[in-house]
């Protein structure tokens, strides 16, 4: 009895200590980000331009929503029960919207059934396999199945192709009417016209007219960037887009600073390390860029670890036409950079050293991969002379890969104006130091992750070709300016070369042989541990939902035609 008194005690100790584990573990995700308030100044903004952002903020939160819906019913399942629990499990559920920690390849931290691949966007079954062989024996709903923005259901033996704008129709329907609302405390005609058209374009899921007026965008103080857009939540096949929202003001004077860079992005496109023939700028290439400060973001924008920057959109009809716009969250990026970068900087490269890490090569760090994300080749061709892009060609693979491009390109373009005097020179190694520990910090994002996995790569590399080497006794990594500069380019023709070739093998390979944490960078990572992963945004509109506030006071005017 007493044995068995005894085997009862550990048994009771054990589940004791799994469940302690548990809370402990909820606790460490939410110390990981660090709570920062987001305030951005409104006092030059006319009541009745604050309206039209307070109505924009409610689309925005309907959206952040229909993201919710997009993780499915046992997500759903598990937020209902998250609401009445313990403070820090629903801190770190609130991160990831859902119980899956994408810095530990998705490892469950809450219920019990594992995350699928392809979440709501397929059957729960589906496989990449069975998912082309469906194609191959119907191939009249190849455009259908492959488009961004629907869901692939099952009926019996048939599968369906499910439009978004039908998925979610009463939430969407509801975004809609808020962005129209917003129309009417706006005095813009372009900017009315944008937002009226993208209210049109979240019921029927053609977004490439509201792309287009977003793109022509000109002398407008508000902006949103709502809908589906980038595919790294479908982790099955990387074809399903996941909702997104972005609600900011622009910096005009920062903007008009960036006008050097614009001015030699052709020059970069025909600088990179590619086939002559395929140098040639994209059309729309010289597009626009703007620094803005974010008032709120929702959905896939918010989920986890946040963006700095964000290079939209991804209709490859739009990128041929027009090119793309290129986003500056500024105040995102100053927070990162203080709460993150610099004490990281001090333990990756030693004190001396990261009293180099400065703002301004991290902004154009940041700017310069968004720019990146449109070089190289937004289409191919295939041998049987069939017109395809990288992202369809490379497959899930394409996420991780084009974030690898778009890193390594930007620091190689980075050097291309240094070497034209553009930026100063003086700075190179100013930028190999803050890009080095850049590359750490978005290591810790988890390499499962698209941008992580993308500086695992970089990183792996550095280290092969002599360019990063850690000391033995301090634990410090030394920067080589010369051999960094050669390993960036290296790389940068490897990547495109990749992506120009369709080489899916060449893609699996790079990440195979480069996209493993080593025990070396595991021990400089573990060394940060103290320092918050990334920073958990607060916003005004947070303390109290938009979407459940009572009407503005103050009425529309008459709106110009």
């Amino acid at each position: 009895m007493k044995g068995a008194f005894a085997m009862v005690l550990l048994a009771v100790s054990i589940a004791g200590g799994a469940e302690m584990n548990r809370w402990e573990k909820w606790k460490a995700i939410g110390e990981r980000f660090a709570p920062t308030e987001m305030k951005v100044d409104l006092s030059s903004f006319s009541p009745r331009e604050k309206q039209a952002i307070f109505k924009l903020v409610q689309a925005a939160q309907v959206i952040d929503e229909i993201f919710w819906d997009q993780q499915g019913p046992d997500v759903a399942e598990l937020r209902k029960q998250v609401q009445n629990g313990r403070d820090d499990l629903k801190l770190a559920f609130g991160i990831y919207y859902g119980p899956y920690d994408e810095q530990e390849d998705d490892a469950m931290f809450f219920g019990d059934k594992p995350r699928l691949p392809g979440i709501t966007f397929y059957p729960p079954d589906m496989t990449k396999e069975a998912f082309a062989k469906y194609i191959a024996g119907n191939p009249a709903v190849k455009d259908a199945f492959e488009s961004p923005y629907t869901v692939i259901a099952r009926d019996g033996k048939v599968l369906n192709a499910i439009p978004y704008h039908d998925v979610h129709k009463e939430k969407v329907e509801q975004a809609a009417m808020y962005l129209e609302e917003a129309c009417l405390f706006l005095d813009d005609p372009a900017l009315i016209a944008y937002i009226r058209q993208r209210a049109a374009d979240l019921r029927t899921d053609d977004y490439f007219k509201s792309d287009c007026d977003w793109i022509d965008l000109k002398n407008n103080r508000i902006e949103i960037v709502i809908g589906p857009y980038e595919v790294y939540e479908d982790k099955l096949l990387g074809l399903k887009a996941a909702y997104e929202v972005y609600v900011y003001t622009i910096d005009r004077e920062g903007s008009a600073k960036l006008s050097t860079f614009v001015e030699n992005i052709g020059y970069i496109q025909e600088s990179l390390p590619i086939p002559e023939e395929l140098r040639k700028s994209p059309p729309g290439l010289e597009s626009p860029l703007r620094v803005v400060d974010l008032l709120f973001a929702g959905g896939d924008a918010r989920q986890g670890v946040q963006t700095v920057a964000f290079n939209l959109p991804n209709d490859q009809r739009v990128l041929e036409q027009k090119g793309s716009k290129k986003i500056m969250l500024k105040n995102l990026l100053q927070a990162k950079f203080d709460k993150i970068l610099v004490p990281m900087a001090k333990v990756i490269l030693g004190s001396g050293p990261a009293e180099l890490v400065t703002f301004e090569p991290f902004f154009n760090n940041i700017l310069l991969h968004e720019i990146s994300h449109a070089l190289g080749v937004v289409s191919v061709t295939k041998p049987d002379g069939t017109r395809t892009t990288p992202n369809h060609e490379l497959k899930e693979l394409y996420p991780a890969m084009e974030e690898a491009k778009a890193d390594v390109v930007g620091l190689y373009a980075m050097q291309k104006l240094m070497d034209k005097k553009v930026l100063p020179p003086e700075q190179e190694r100013t930028v190999y130091l803050t890009g080095v520990a850049s590359i750490f910090r978005s290591i810790r994002f988890g390499v499962a992750e698209a941008h992580g996995a993308a500086s695992m790569i970089q990183l792996n590399f550095l280290i092969k070709e002599g360019a990063l080497t850690r000391e033995p006794v301090t634990g410090a990594w030394k920067v080589d300016v010369e051999k960094s500069k050669a390993a960036f380019a290296k790389l940068a023709a490897e990547l495109l070369r990749i992506q120009y070739q369709s080489d899916y093998a060449g893609a699996a390979k790079l990440l195979a042989d480069f996209g493993k944490m080593t025990p070396e960078v595991q021990r400089s990572v573990a060394e940060c541990s103290s320092i918050p992963v990334d920073i958990r945004p607060i916003y005004e509109y947070d303390a109290k939902p938009a979407a459940t506030q009572t009407q503005p006071q103050s009425q529309p005017q008459k709106q110009p035609k």
